[in-house]
């Protein structure tokens, strides 16, 4: 890859971000994201969180709008950082 190709890579990768953002926000229910992340589900929520962010593949910014559809559904601050930084600190090793 040559060097000024680098933003069309991370072009063409943030658009099915979106999309996918914007199919999680509609299909999934506040309900069903509260009970696996909300404020109540205490420790399974951050293993979920965990897991769930070291599945998402991609560079760190892709996290960020995920995150803030979560915040939107009512997940906890703290799953929302444990998604964030811990979830993609595990492609790092």
């Amino acid at each position: 890859m040559r060097k000024n190709e680098g933003w069309a890579v991370s072009f063409l990768f943030i658009q099915p971000v979106f999309l996918l953002l914007g199919l999680m926000d509609v299909w999934v229910q506040k309900e069903t994201i509260m009970k696996f992340m909300g404020n109540d589900a205490k420790i399974k929520g951050g293993i979920f969180a965990f897991v769930l962010g070291s599945f998402l593949s991609g560079p760190l910014y892709a996290s960020f709008p995920v995150a803030m559809v979560f915040l939107k559904k009512g997940v906890s601050l703290t799953n929302i950082l444990i998604f964030s930084v811990l979830g993609q600190q595990q492609k790092f090793r």
